[in-house]
């Protein structure tokens, strides 16, 4: 199955890039994401906005089909879905 990562903000100044689309097996849930985005994006790491390659930052959160905001890693995502990193901290 096919997922697109939306970076926004510091998180994409991070990853170097806009959006990247990663490819895992069925079932796969965001934790798989988050590892995949550590390894793909190592500073990521550095930045401790991904914590081991295993855990957001609590000061991060993902969206998902721009609908549900979480940092559960847990959740099982489908074919397609569109998941955007983004703060969990507004302001300037």
């Amino acid at each position: 199955m096919r997922v697109t990562v939306e970076f926004f903000g510091v998180a994409r100044h991070w990853a170097g890039v806009e959006e990247c689309q990663l490819e895992f097996e069925e079932g796969a849930e965001l934790h798989d994401v988050v590892m995949e985005l550590g390894r793909s994006f190592p500073r990521l790491v550095e930045e401790k906005l991904i914590e081991n390659q295993r855990e957001l930052a609590a000061s991060f959160a993902l969206s998902i089909n721009g609908r549900m905001v979480t940092q559960n890693l847990d959740v099982r995502l489908a074919d397609n879905d569109r998941l955007l990193l983004i703060s969990a901290v507004w302001g300037g």
